[in-house]
């Protein structure tokens, strides 16, 4: 991906505590070129607000917003 800017990285995460320091750090190391999210530790619309917030110079985009079916217990 080799930017001319030297922003390298893209992170995909479901808004995790872990996720969140490295995506800090790699932010600042001016590294960052964007984040894409989603769910997991929290649904991805708010795992997108949480990195938005971190790091809020940075692109992010929201991906599927909830688990799919065949991965949802069954009652």
């Amino acid at each position: 991906m080799d930017r001319a800017d030297g922003r390298d990285i893209l992170v995909d995460t479901d808004g995790g505590l872990d996720d969140m320091l490295a995506i800090r750090t790699i932010a600042h190391q001016q590294r960052l070129w964007g984040v894409t999210t989603t769910w997991g530790n929290v649904s991805a619309t708010i795992a997108a607000r949480n990195v938005a917030l971190a790091v809020p110079d940075v692109d992010v985009w929201c991906g599927d917003r909830t688990p799919p079916a065949s991965w949802r217990p069954r009652r």
